[in-house]
């Protein structure tokens, strides 16, 4: 589906001004129909990622409306299961930690990872941090959805042309699971303790925690009609 420069504006949080001026300097990704230029969602939520632009509606909402009363604190729970730890630079050493059903699972996930890296990856370079692209998802049916947190053990991995301490990974039993897991996580990583746990190799606990703090301070900002 492809939005207009309106509901692009809504979907970032920018005036249409702000859009038509990103399209004009070429900083935006979309594409010129019609003498109208359109996008689409997905790139839109990656180049929004990339640098570190938080998105404001559709696909951060779409977890809260659908299934909070399921599960009220999907990302730190997902990362609770994920758990991490510290990588070399064979991503493919973290598909052994994925907790899959089977050794071929975990194998399979492996080779994709060693194939598709790091284009698999949008590298944030201001706090060096990478996300999973919303493009590339692990899709495991029988996994309820992980999110594992690494960290380089002794230099930054390069994914790609940006150096990164930490690297999240999603896997989901769906593509839309794996859009709302990614949704929360790139929205979460604006708060600034979050993101600063996140920056402390090895402080996995401390990363679920606020988490689970940020979510409740969502939610409650949510229930009042505030603006997260």
């Amino acid at each position: 589906m492809k939005l207009d420069a309106r509901q692009a504006a809504r979907m970032l949080g920018l005036t249409e001004t702000e859009i038509y001026r990103r399209v004009g300097a070429g900083e935006i990704p979309f594409t010129m129909i019609h003498h109208r230029p359109l996008f689409h969602r997905i790139e839109l939520f990656e180049w929004a990622m990339s640098i570190e632009l938080p998105v404001t509606a559709d696909l951060y909402d779409l977890y809260d409306h659908l299934h909070e009363d399921r599960e009220p604190h999907p990302l730190a729970d997902a990362l609770a299961r994920g758990k991490g730890g510290t990588i070399s630079a064979d991503l493919a050493e973290i598909a052994e930690a994925i907790p899959a059903r089977s050794r071929s699972e975990r194998e399979l996930i492996g080779a994709m990872i060693a194939a598709r890296s790091p284009a698999m990856f949008v590298s944030r370079a201001a706090d060096r941090i990478a996300l999973p692209r919303a493009c590339s998802p692990i899709i495991c049916a029988d996994t309820p959805g992980l999110v594992l947190l690494w960290w380089a053990a002794h230099h930054a991995l390069t994914l790609p042309d940006v150096p990164v301490h930490a690297l999240f990974l999603i896997v989901a039993p769906t593509i839309r699971r794996h859009h709302e897991l990614l949704a929360r996580l790139a929205l979460a990583l604006h708060d600034p303790a979050l993101r600063a746990a996140v920056q402390r190799a090895g402080a996995f606990a401390d990363v679920v925690s606020e988490a689970r703090r940020w979510e409740l301070s969502l939610a409650a900002a949510r229930a009042s009609g505030a603006t997260p």
